[in-house]
């Protein structure tokens, strides 16, 4: 709580962050809308189709009008669960350079933004090996674990969780880029599992010990909601994800200014049922429960996806009974041993070859048989 004589840093209808004995506290007052115009609609467009003209869908949303009041835009990219070499867990760069492509025109400063995870520390170097050496060129990364942090305190959160302070700003723009694919903990990772990713500490483990994930995963979605969601890529990520997924064609961006519905929408498409998706849910009840009502509808010239992929996907998402067992395993093995640590990288190459020579396969032969 603050108090009258602490100092207020950041000051919004929705959270407060205040400075109290030289350190960064923050506390969500309401759930965080914009004030600018949403359209609620979910884009669906054929990847190519973007990278060509990402204009055509980018300048339909009312965000536009406002850009001049805009101090930077923080791109929120999916890097820490994704394995080198399958495009399916990742955040594809040719979506970031479509995104670079109609921003860079405004004059404001572009950050590539992603916190660092136990398995995984986040640096340019792996940006680039991931195909982001282009991309770097014409836009900045920050590495949201080194950044200032603000202890918040968030609502259905009986703990703080550190946030970084550049994504409280409320001047500044976030846009989410995340593909599309199934989590083993969570039955997909989508938008606001993605920004859950930004949250400042590497080892997020911590969550799951306090049994509080959905919660923290809605939180993070809610305080440091984007203004643009992205879902998709050239791949979509099915069966054990993110590490041990099957990469199938996708060929389709889903995008949408309502992060809730766009993952509730993308959850279904996965074959999992949005109902069992907690943290949005979460998300979707605390809002309405505002007077903030979710709804969207598609576009009318959306590219929808083929029976046939439609189908296969169903039929290798993962069932959302396993997710609890799996949760049940890894709330008991996130824990921040020193072998754990030093095993990292260890655990990083055997993802690398088992996806090189399992999965990536796998995923081949199946789109191969179902002629996707």
């Amino acid at each position: 709580m603050s108090k009258m004589n602490d100092k207020v840093i950041i000051d919004t209808p929705y959270y407060k962050v205040y400075s109290k004995s030289g350190k960064l506290f923050g506390k969500e007052i309401s759930p965080r809308d914009y004030d600018i115009d949403k359209i609620n609609k979910i884009f669906i467009r054929s990847i190519k189709y973007f990278y060509d003209d990402p204009y055509e869908v980018l300048s339909k949303f009312p965000f536009n009008k406002k850009l001049s009041t805009i101090s930077k835009i923080l791109i929120k990219i999916n890097m820490g669960g994704g394995v080198t070499g399958n495009t399916s867990t990742y955040t594809e760069s040719g979506i970031i350079k479509s995104l670079i492509d109609y921003f860079g025109d405004t004059g404001i400063d572009i950050y590539l933004c992603e916190a660092d995870m136990i398995s995984l520390i986040i640096t340019e170097k792996l940006l680039r090996k991931r195909g982001y050496k282009e991309v770097l060129k014409f836009c900045k990364f920050i590495n949201l674990s080194s950044v200032e942090k603000v202890r918040f305190f968030a609502f259905g959160v009986p703990h703080s969780i550190s946030i970084p302070k550049i994504m409280l700003k409320p001047n500044n723009f976030i846009i989410s880029v995340c593909p599309l694919k199934n989590h083993w903990e969570t039955g997909v990772s989508l938008t606001e599992k993605n920004m859950f990713g930004a949250l400042s500490e590497w080892y997020k483990g911590i969550y799951h010990i306090h049994r509080h994930l959905d919660g923290v995963i809605a939180a993070a979605g809610r305080v440091m909601r984007p203004s643009l969601s992205i879902i998709g890529g050239s791949k979509v990520g099915i069966g054990l994800g993110p590490h041990l997924s099957f990469p199938i064609p996708l060929n389709r961006l889903f995008i949408a200014d309502n992060p809730i519905e766009l993952d509730l929408y993308c959850c279904e498409l996965l074959g999992y049922p949005s109902r069992k998706l907690i943290h949005a849910n979460i998300n979707k009840e605390l809002y309405e429960k505002w007077g903030i009502k979710q709804k969207y509808s598609l576009d009318k010239f959306a590219f929808p996806l083929s029976q046939k992929l439609r189908q296969l996907m169903k039929k290798y998402s993962i069932k959302p009974n396993w997710t609890p067992k799996f949760r049940w395993v890894l709330d008991h093995t996130h824990d921040p041993s020193p072998f754990q640590i030093y095993s990292a990288p260890i655990v990083q190459f055997l993802l690398r070859l088992s996806n090189a020579l399992i999965f990536n396969p796998i995923g081949y032969i199946l789109s191969k048989r179902n002629r996707i």
